[in-house]
């Protein structure tokens, strides 16, 4: 199995590899995980991402348990342009925002 991370890939980075899994699947290697420690915080996710298949998405995810979470990333879409994709887990389908109306 192929480590999914990586310090020395990129230095001064960590590379984060994804998987076959999605959000939904408890046992995806491909997290990395910081414990909130209070109600009002900012952070941010730098993304380098080239997908090759539809459907592929790489973003960040704010996770309480697998039914109380909000994901929020980039998504190759059918068409074959790239796309700000958001998800809760009620969502049937994530809503999707093109990334020039988003800028």
């Amino acid at each position: 199995m192929r480590d999914f991370h990586s310090l020395a890939e990129k230095p001064g980075y960590l590379a984060i590899r994804g998987g076959p899994h999605n959000i939904d699947v408890e046992h995806s290697p491909s997290i990395l995980l910081k414990k909130q420690t209070g109600f009002d915080l900012e952070w941010s996710t730098e993304v380098s991402f080239d997908p090759s298949r539809t459907g592929e998405e790489a973003g960040t995810v704010l996770w309480l348990n697998s039914t109380a979470y909000a994901a929020i990333g980039v998504r190759k879409n059918e068409d074959g342009k790239l796309r700000i994709a958001y998800r809760r887990p009620d969502d049937k389908d994530a809503i999707q925002v093109s990334l020039k109306s988003a800028s």
